[in-house]
């Protein structure tokens, strides 16, 4: 409908220049002679708008408009210059149009094709993202993996390193045992020894006066042992068997003070091997609380990146959204405003074809006004006949 003030204003101006000229009469006596001449060769008007109107619309329009134009006489040739100028017109603004439709499809097919390509980079960004997020994510599980093994691992030495130290504790408690009943019974020994060499040296056979020495000395030895048998009998015993009894006692002594020095030795030997199974046990701990303590450092920055990359990976996928968005609008606007430029561009074909109908009609009623004048002027000579 926007180019029918325009077609309007084409038939106006066809009316306007059908105002009655000096030529009415002669024309309408050329046209009515040259009906009557070619009745039979030419097809009635009527008809040639009737057909005329079922190809368009706006050539029937302006066809009625000539043919009110062609009764009254007006002045063809100016209404042949506005019909080309109107057409001239339509054509350029139609021209306009396709070029504004042209360049809107152009800039939104290549918005959209940017769009495609920022699609492309951020998926490609956000593709790299995820896999950096899952390596982090792996990186991390193995890191709690391995801190959980080191806790226990060092749990287990710390167990390991108290049972250590409670068999060195025994240990300590039965030598010290042991050497206390060592040296008792080396200081009884003795003791016994001692008295009965002064015994010998008085040369008395008889201990009984010196009971009340044996028997204090008897009650410093363990009521278990069989030196006291030894003692007990060695008051009946001669000279002779009371060196043999002082022999067997010196020879218990000796057994008893050599298996002291190798308890001492074996102690000693003890102490140094639970003191190196401490030292390995402590280095071994160490080195794997070193190696939690570099896990679990290792383990918060991981989990500072994983934050970083979980936030830029939520920042790319909101950005995709709106980038996807905004192609979204750009393909419906596309979808949406080409129809209405069809339709537009349709309208001016349909005017453009109407107006060169009407430009068709008016050159065909030039033509027809120029011979009806020629057929005038030779009837007013009288060289033309029917």
């Amino acid at each position: 409908m926007r180019y029918t003030a325009l077609l309007l204003l084409t038939i106006i101006c066809i009316n306007q220049v059908a105002s009655v000229s000096l030529r009415k009469n002669i024309n309408n006596q050329a046209i009515d002679n040259l009906h009557q001449s070619k009745k039979k060769k030419k097809k009635p008007k009527k008809q040639q708008q009737k057909k005329l109107g079922k190809k368009n619309a706006f050539a029937s329009r302006i066809a009625a408009a000539v043919e009110l134009h062609l009764t009254s006489g007006g002045a063809v040739d100016q209404a042949v210059d506005l019909v080309q100028q109107a057409l001239n017109d339509v054509q350029s603004k139609r021209k306009d149009l396709q070029t504004e439709f042209d360049n809107f499809v152009s800039q939104t097919k290549e918005k959209i094709g940017q769009d495609l390509l920022q699609l492309n980079e951020l998926d490609a960004q956000l593709s790299v993202v995820k896999g950096e997020i899952q390596q982090l994510e792996s990186e991390i599980k193995s890191l709690e993996s391995q801190i959980e093994r080191l806790t226990k691992e060092i749990n287990e030495l710390n167990e390991r390193e108290k049972l250590i130290e409670q068999a060195r504790a025994n240990d300590i408690n039965t030598w010290n045992k042991r050497n206390v009943r060592d040296q008792n019974a080396l200081e009884a020994l003795g003791l016994i020894i001692d008295d009965l060499n002064r015994l010998l040296e008085r040369g008395n056979v008889f201990l009984q006066q010196n009971s009340d020495q044996v028997n204090r000395a008897m009650k410093r030895i363990p009521l278990n042992n069989p030196i006291k048998a030894l003692v007990t009998l060695s008051t009946k015993f001669d000279e002779a068997k009371l060196r043999v009894v002082i022999d067997k006692l010196t020879q218990i002594q000796d057994a008893v003070r050599n298996g002291n020095n190798e308890d001492s030795l074996r102690e000693k030997q003890s102490k140094e091997h639970y003191e190196l199974l401490i030292q390995e046990l402590i280095s071994v701990r160490n080195a794997k609380l070193e190696e939690k303590a570099v896990a679990q450092s290792s383990l918060k920055d991981k989990q500072s990146r994983l934050g970083l990359k979980q936030t830029e990976a939520e920042n790319l996928t909101n950005l995709i959204k709106q980038v996807q968005a905004h192609k979204q609008g750009l393909e419906d606007a596309l979808a949406r405003e080409t129809p209405i430029y069809q339709m537009r561009l349709d309208e001016a074909d349909q005017a453009i074809q109407g107006i060169r109908e009407a430009l068709r009609i008016l050159e065909d009623h030039r033509a027809s006004l120029h011979r009806a004048e020629s057929i005038s002027d030779d009837l007013k000579n009288g060289s033309w006949a029917v």
